[in-house]
């Protein structure tokens, strides 16, 4: 059961390759399989500002702040520079800001 909900989802993922519209569907698949409340995916653009590109579960006024003041003080984007990452690459928080710091913020 799990595991068919699983190739699914991911089956989901690959289908947003091509077409963008399916990505509110597909976190929503991926959240309900993990048990989230809430999921999106995150960017940072390092030399302007930050923002929430897709979200499912959220209070999208909780975006809306995120991408006018949040940005500015996300301890993931303070810890990054221009040039930090090739384009598209996938970086996992753990390896910008460790956990332990994390959570001192």
């Amino acid at each position: 059961m799990v595991r068919d909900r699983l190739v699914a989802a991911v089956g989901q993922l690959y289908r947003c390759a091509v077409n963008q519209e399916g990505w509110p569907e597909s976190l929503t698949s991926i959240r309900e399989l993990l048990g989230g409340t809430s999921i999106n995916l995150l960017y940072h653009d390092l030399r302007s500002r930050g923002g929430i590109q897709v979200a499912a579960g959220g209070d999208p006024e909780l975006y809306r702040l995120y991408r006018q003041f949040g940005h500015a003080i996300d301890p993931w984007a303070l810890a990054s520079r221009p040039g930090d990452y090739r384009s598209g690459c996938i970086v996992y928080g753990a390896s910008v800001v460790d956990h332990a710091q994390f959570r001192r913020t």
